[in-house]
């Protein structure tokens, strides 16, 4: 996050840290003298910043956990690109080579798959119904084992309700399949 060279702050932090402690021993008898309590209280400062810094880590990652998702779920189907955000917090297509290029360069099936993921992605993990007709269309087979899988990474309290020719978009989900054929026939 922040830029700098641990080495230059070292020795200071270091030496900081030595007469704190060489306080905290005095503290332990009956006198300490003016340096040694603001060595105490300094220090005492810093614990609480780092503890506030933590905590706004934790909350950062809370908030951040959906959208990182979302990369994750949509970076392990791409193959040789990656899904990244540029500076203005853009959606950009970054290359093994470091090349950079907008989302208008994707095939239609990557096309397909940020779609349907940013829909769950905007679903915030509440109970939604999610219905797609034939979502296999213009995408690779392994993409296609994946989708179920994938969505309820991204909405794990959604209703999915899928019309489709393919067996591998419910590959792993036969339990959860009802056959529409079955139910016209009885």
């Amino acid at each position: 996050m922040f830029k700098f060279e641990t080495s230059e702050y070292r020795s200071s932090l270091d030496s900081y840290a030595a007469a704190f402690n060489q306080a905290l021993e005095k503290s332990l008898g009956d006198k300490i003298g003016f340096d040694d309590a603001q060595y105490l209280i300094g220090m005492a400062r810093v614990h609480s910043v780092i503890q506030k810094w933590q905590e706004l880590l934790n909350k950062q990652e809370v908030i951040f956990e959906s959208r990182n998702n979302f990369m994750r779920v949509i970076n392990e189907l791409l193959q040789r690109k990656e899904l990244t955000l540029n500076v203005r917090n853009e959606l950009v297509i970054e290359t093994q080579s470091g090349k950079k290029f907008p989302l208008i360069n994707l095939s239609s099936g990557e096309k397909q798959l940020l779609i349907i993921f940013g829909e769950t992605l905007l679903q915030r993990s509440e109970p939604h119904i999610f219905i797609a007709d034939e979502p296999e269309l213009s995408l690779h087979v392994e993409w296609q084992e994946k989708l179920v899988q994938n969505l309820k990474v991204l909405n794990p309290h959604a209703q999915m309700i899928f019309a489709t020719h393919s067996p591998d978009i419910v590959g792993s989900f036969q339990k959860s399949v009802i056959n529409i054929e079955n139910c016209i026939k009885s």
